[in-house]
């Protein structure tokens, strides 16, 4: 008995063995594909970091730009209101000077021509600002052309359905005229 008990044993021990080795190599396995996936995973990590730190560049540079504009719009406004009230004290002292002097209304009407080709330089240059603001942004400009088409269809049907009704309207009283004298 002692030969079968040592036979038993030796089979217990290979199969212990087996076991250990089986669940080393399962273990040595999954840490294998565990590292892969660990490199992987780094790799993303680093790629969306480098993606995010671009996109935070980007989006600073765009902020730094959006106040640069602002305060820049700020300045001409400032501009534009300081020469509007020396405009208006120019204008101030102008009448005085026209209701005090005799010859004031003949100076004055000499000054018109003058204004006017300034004012129609400012208008004429907001203008072309204007049109180069809209044909900048051919995507916003295309969106405001075919809502101002869809308008003008949707006004020109209305107006075409309020003719045909009147167009009726006219038939009809014509027909009861007519029924009126038989």
């Amino acid at each position: 008995m002692d030969e079968n008990e040592d036979e038993d044993e030796e089979q217990d021990n290979q199969l212990k063995l087996l076991n250990i080795i089986t669940e080393f190599k399962k273990k040595a396995a999954k840490s294998k594909r565990s590292a892969a996936f660990n490199k992987q995973v780094a790799a993303e990590f680093v790629e969306v970091r480098e993606k995010t730190e671009a996109f935070v560049k980007d989006m600073n540079a765009y902020i730094d730009q959006v106040l640069v504009d602002t305060s820049e719009m700020r300045d001409k406004e400032k501009m534009g209101e300081r020469r509007l009230a020396q405009d208006a004290q120019q204008w101030r002292t102008t009448s005085v000077r026209i209701i005090t002097t005799p010859d004031g209304l003949s100076a004055a009407l000499a000054m018109v021509p003058s204004l006017l080709k300034e004012i129609s330089f400012k208008r004429s240059q907001e203008v072309n600002d204007g049109c180069e603001r809209v044909e900048s942004q051919p995507a916003l400009r295309e969106r405001h052309r075919r809502r101002l088409m869809r308008k003008a269809k949707s006004d020109l049907k209305s107006i075409a359905e309020e003719e045909q009704v009147a167009s009726d309207a006219r038939a009809l009283i014509k027909q009861y005229k007519n029924l009126i004298r038989l």
